[in-house]
């Protein structure tokens, strides 16, 4: 049984803010300083921890428009399914970088290859891309392919669905499969026994926030309610407001305070960033229940200071 908070303290979203902000500077900066398990690993890590801020401040701007939240807030939970996402990125690499790095980035190489191959079957009969398509683009995808270790069968797969639609693969490339990085679930599934409570309750705001993304009825509930055709007063918009986007929102602070706290251990523990990940969480522990769900899951065991949390 959680102990509750107050539901009457009030909280500076712009404290929050900063505090966010400073926490993530700290741990990336920690992790482009180190070398564990190697500089390649620690540098994705410290991107990916810094793409939290880019995707918190869009959620953070739609959520603002008041003039218009029947229209753009329901688009703020679909960004809080992104930061949830992260928690998963991040737990399968620390946990098999070995494996999924190399997927990663090879994975990353197919998409925007394949984008590529698409464009230039588009647009080869147009004067001014010839030099693009056939000298500039191929031999950038190439030397990429090359550093990847990416196999020239996987090139000719990729150029032969595009071109051959609904088509079944060659004899030559029957064997060939695509990178293709793990799922959230899948990440679940394949996550070391001392991560699976985390995950698991992970998982399930991760499925609350799909209907938000895939147009469920969710995405579709604050239009219904500010419509011609019903009748909902404004107190009663803004306590759903409240209730659903708002509460949901915190949820991409409480994600990257998970993960900073999950990447601590590649910074030695470093004293400052250390400290600022126990102030965000101290500052989420007194006004949010989610908050509270996920340090008692996990974040609690790892973080040396927890004792100044009580």
């Amino acid at each position: 049984m959680l102990e509750d908070i107050d539901p009457d303290l009030e909280v500076s979203l712009l404290d929050l803010d900063a505090q966010q902000r400073t926490v993530v500077n700290w741990v990336a900066l920690a992790l482009d300083d180190t070398n564990k398990p190697n500089v390649t690993t620690a540098t994705l890590l410290a991107d990916i921890l810094r793409t939290f801020l880019g995707t918190h401040t869009s959620i953070r701007l739609l959520l603002a428009e008041k003039d218009r939240r029947p229209v753009v807030a329901s688009d703020a939970v679909s960004l809080v399914r992104e930061q949830i996402e992260k928690v998963f990125l991040v737990s399968l690499i620390l946990s098999g970088w070995k494996t999924y790095v190399p997927i990663y980035f090879a994975e990353d190489w197919c998409r925007r290859f394949r984008y590529f191959v698409v464009q230039k079957k588009d647009r080869q009969g147009l004067a001014r891309f010839q030099e693009f398509f056939s000298d500039v683009g191929p031999q950038k995808f190439e030397e990429r392919r090359i550093d990847l270790g990416i196999s020239e069968e996987i090139r000719d797969l990729i150029e032969f669905q595009v071109h051959n639609p609904g088509v079944g693969k060659p004899d030559r490339l029957k064997s060939v499969r695509l990178p293709q990085f793990p799922t959230p679930k899948v990440i679940l599934d394949r996550a070391p026994e001392a991560e699976r409570l985390g995950l698991a309750r992970w998982y399930e705001e991760y499925r609350a926030v799909c209907g938000y993304t895939h147009i469920g009825a969710d995405k579709l509930q604050m239009t219904t309610m500010t419509g011609r055709k019903v009748n909902f007063s404004e107190e009663q918009i803004a306590t759903y407001f409240t209730k659903e986007f708002v509460e949901l929102a915190i949820l991409s602070y409480v994600a990257c305070a998970y993960t900073s706290t999950e990447l601590l251990s590649l910074t030695n523990c470093a004293l400052e960033p250390m400290a600022e990940v126990t102030k965000l969480w101290n500052r989420l522990l007194e006004t949010s229940l989610a908050a509270k769900i996920f340090w008692e899951a996990r974040s609690r065991s790892l973080l040396p200071l927890a004792a100044i949390l009580g």
